[in-house]
């Protein structure tokens, strides 16, 4: 892509609200070092957005504050102490995520009233309403997730990190009632450009069975394949794409199910 379509894409917005894939990140930053020129072109998205949300922003009902930290309280008093993992970084992202969400929405808004007779506004418009309804979108995943994870049925088990990879940091949050499985990554082994995280179920003297193929960045939660009564599930590094049996040497660590 050129820079103009970099622009038009809605990619830097998703970049700025913090909402973007992993893959999404990726494009951003590499045209970033093609193109420095759109760092200003991001601060000013940042600008204009957090403005909107400043203009759109709506006053919360007394009590709510205590609503929201009292339902964290019950929720987090019991899950195990694994639970208790998110960083304020994180918090503070997802709020801001919500708050530049409605700004967004505002900004639409005030596209469609000074381009209803332009058609090269127009055209801006119908682009954000785009870029709009991906960050909608991808915020309704993360409540999904959200709401799954809080789960009172969830298991959270630490991987135990091998030798080679002492690191890593993840958790499987794991629901044998509802047959879900997430991921919650803090901190993986950087891979190279030609390859994937992958995981593994492990079952009795059966040969490991492969699983999702990844390339998750830190401090993203996403699901994963379940499987009825594995002994446990692994995660190693492989060609990118995966393959159909582990590189036992590239083993990052083994999350365990059984007992």
């Amino acid at each position: 892509m050129n820079i103009e379509e970099i622009k038009d894409s809605g990619l830097l917005e998703l970049y700025v609200l913090d909402t973007a894939t992993y893959q999404e990140i990726k494009i951003v930053k590499d045209a970033i070092k093609k193109f420095p020129d759109l760092v200003s072109e991001i601060k000013t998205i940042e600008r204009t957005l957090l403005k909107y949300a400043q203009i759109y922003a709506v006053t919360p009902s007394t009590g709510l504050k205590d609503s929201i930290l009292k339902s964290l309280n019950k929720d987090t008093s019991t899950a195990s102490t694994g639970s208790n993992i998110e960083t304020e970084k994180s918090k503070s992202s997802g709020i801001l995520s919500w708050l530049l969400l409605a700004s967004c929405l505002g900004l639409i808004g005030a596209y469609f009233l000074s381009s209803r007779n332009n058609s090269a506004l127009n055209k801006q418009y119908n682009q954000k309403v785009i870029a709009c309804d991906s960050i909608a979108n991808a915020q309704a995943k993360k409540i999904a997730i959200l709401e799954n994870i809080q789960n009172k049925d969830i298991k959270i088990i630490e991987l135990a990190p091998t030798e080679k990879y002492p690191e890593t940091q993840l958790y499987l949050h794991n629901n044998t009632k509802t047959k879900k499985n997430f991921l919650q990554i803090k901190n993986l082994p950087t891979l190279a450009s030609d390859q994937s995280f992958q995981l593994w179920a492990l079952k009795g003297k059966d040969a490991p069975k492969p699983l999702d193929v990844f390339e998750a960045d830190r401090d993203n939660i996403f699901e994963v394949q379940f499987v009825d009564i594995p002994d446990a599930y692994a995660i190693t590094i492989e060609p990118k794409g995966g393959q159909d049996s582990p590189t036992l040497e590239n083993l990052i660590g083994v999350i365990s199910i059984a007992g």
